[in-house]
């Protein structure tokens, strides 16, 4: 490609480093780190990776790279918070497909993640509790494959990167909703791999 691939992965993350692909399905961060590398390896292209997702900041020293940027809605210790299905990946694709680059794209959708969930600190959460909602939340990137988010070191390869084009956008959700039972398979043999998807 004359372009990075990119690649935007939205739905529950773990505090153990993985990341739900179905119900009770999940992927280990370093079974997605051997995908992503063989594609690169194979093609030599570079990859934007997006995560949206619980506790996704603990995948960039898994997931580092050269010629490889991710982008995580939390840090390592946070979970994702959406308000009227609002969060941080909304705000990130809006500014992306107004033309703004990604970083200037990131850094507006951080800004506008953190008012949104100001606006709702002080509702209760529980019937039963006098909880808050989050007032923060800490969105990271690593976009020179040191595996850490450093706002003085990152960002300078993503503020050159643009998403150009006639670009349209529809407010669907696609969610999986059957994949190929796990299997094991002796060399040489074939399976068959199918997903069902619905919005």
């Amino acid at each position: 490609l004359d372009q990075p691939l990119y690649v935007f992965f939205i739905d529950h993350g773990d505090s153990n480093v993985k990341l739900q692909l179905a119900k009770s399905i999940y992927m280990e961060a370093t079974e997605l780190k051997t995908i992503l590398d063989d594609y690169q390896t194979t093609t030599g292209n570079q990859l934007v990776l997006v995560v949206e997702a619980c506790y996704s900041g603990s995948l960039l020293p898994v997931l580092k790279a050269p010629n490889r940027a991710i982008i995580t809605s939390a840090s390592a210790n946070e979970t994702a918070n959406f308000v009227d299905k609002q969060g941080f990946t909304r705000f990130f694709t809006k500014y992306l497909f107004s033309g703004a680059n990604f970083l200037e794209a990131f850094q507006l959708a951080q800004r506008d993640q953190n008012t949104m969930l100001g606006k709702f600190a002080q509702r209760t959460v529980t019937a039963s509790a006098a909880e808050t909602a989050k007032t923060t939340q800490l969105p990271q990137i690593d976009d020179n494959g040191d595996g850490m988010y450093d706002p003085t070191q990152d960002g300078q390869w993503l503020k050159q990167l643009k998403i150009n084009g006639d670009l349209q956008m529809a407010d669907s959700t696609l969610r999986v909703e059957s994949l190929t039972t796990a299997t094991t398979l002796p060399v040489g043999q074939s399976l068959k791999l199918q997903a069902k998807a619905g919005t």
